[in-house]
């Protein structure tokens, strides 16, 4: 019934900011006949257009003349690219994470078989799945969310198999603040005990509003389990730019530092993830 309409009117302003040279559109997959009015009115706009329609598919941009991504990480890379006219550093290539989880897995107990993903939020659960649905469709994935790309999980507070967490979602809102302004240490702590865990992602949201320093306890975790010889495998990327208040290349490489696999996008965490899924 709504249409589309913030869009719509953000979609007129940015086309007639005299500053914007590239116009992303960001959304989970909606409405196909409303996505379908927002894609017409996109091919009337002056300036290129990147779209992400999360979950979508070719058919959806048959017609018109956006640049289709899908993963965040393409509409990214796309949107600088038609900005600066540079390809820009896509982070690791196939060969190089081959090589990562090759020297990880062999260092695996033979209880160790699951991966954990542990998500600020919806849309960054939702990729995940989105790619791991794609790329390891052997794999039977389990989630707190209801959703087409996973099962639903009995008790939120107990994962089992396979499981992507989306620790922004209502069950877990109601009974501590949403994760971006207060990191849910807690339950890493509980999947890091999971002694049939392999692999744990998780995210980081940086920017003003959120937790001041949402990365240091967990890679003084990290740290800790590494100094006592755990195997687990951790991979992490930080949301941010160089201009939030909190130090984005500081929390990378205190990642790092911990021994975390710090990936440059959400989508190569997943990436990442998969091949130690298929691995396992």
């Amino acid at each position: 019934e709504i249409g589309g309409i913030t869009m719509h009117a953000g979609m007129r302003r940015l086309d007639d900011d005299p500053d914007t040279k590239v116009i992303v559109l960001v959304s989970k997959l909606a409405n196909l006949d409303v996505m379908a009015k927002i894609l017409s009115a996109a091919d009337r706009l002056s300036k290129p257009v990147v779209a992400i329609f999360l979950g979508a598919d070719a058919s959806l941009f048959e017609g018109h003349s956006v640049y289709p991504a899908y993963s965040l990480e393409e509409a990214a890379l796309k949107a600088v690219e038609l900005c600066t006219g540079k390809k820009p550093d896509a982070g690791y290539t196939d060969e190089q994470i081959a090589k990562l989880v090759s020297e990880r897995v062999s260092a695996l107990k033979p209880e160790q078989k699951y991966v954990r993903g542990l998500f600020s939020g919806g849309t960054f659960t939702e990729e995940g799945m989105i790619y791991y649905t794609k790329h390891n469709k052997g794999a039977k994935l389990y989630s707190n969310l209801k959703t087409k790309y996973a099962e639903q999980i009995p008790d939120h507070n107990n994962s089992v198999g396979h499981c992507i967490l989306d620790l922004g979602a209502e069950d877990f809102t109601a009974e501590a603040p949403h994760p971006v302004f207060d990191p849910m240490l807690k339950r890493f702590k509980k999947e890091v005990a999971d002694p049939s865990v392999a692999v744990i992602t998780m995210d980081f949201i940086m920017g003003p509003g959120v937790a001041a320093d949402p990365v240091t306890p967990f890679a003084k975790e990290c740290k800790a389990l590494k100094d006592a010889g755990s195997n687990l495998i951790f991979i992490s990327n930080v949301c941010g730019s160089l201009e939030d208040p909190q130090d984005t290349l500081a929390a990378e490489q205190m990642l790092r530092d911990a021994g975390v696999i710090v990936t440059k996008s959400n989508n190569e965490s997943s990436k990442s993830a998969s091949v130690f899924l298929a691995a396992l």
